[in-house]
């Protein structure tokens, strides 16, 4: 059985839809992902304490701007200079404990 043209004609155009849709989200999770992997290596820039591994202040003011211009969040100003000065505070939290089976 022969499908009218019409027909035809909209199946294809929604196939075009969905593969376009499907570029779309691949494309905007790799965004995604790639930015992640960009404000981890900006947080692990602002880790080490300024000083301690020569003169880094260029350094940390790349890694503001990188997690600025990544993270969907721009710091403050008071944040930024604070930042400059002083290592980021890290929270370490334990593991979790398993007891024994």
């Amino acid at each position: 059985m022969k499908l009218p043209l019409t027909l035809e004609v909209l199946i294809g155009v929604a196939a075009l839809v969905v593969t376009a849709l499907g570029s779309i989200v691949t494309y905007k999770a790799f965004v995604d992902a790639r930015n992640a992997e960009l404000v981890k290596i900006g947080i692990d820039v602002l880790k080490i304490k300024p000083g301690q591994e020569g003169n880094i202040s260029a350094a940390r003011e790349w890694a503001l701007n990188l997690i600025d211009a990544n993270s969907g969040v721009k710091f403050s100003k008071a944040a930024r200079e604070e930042l400059l000065q002083k290592p980021l505070p890290i929270l370490l939290i334990p593991p979790p404990v398993v007891p024994p089976q």
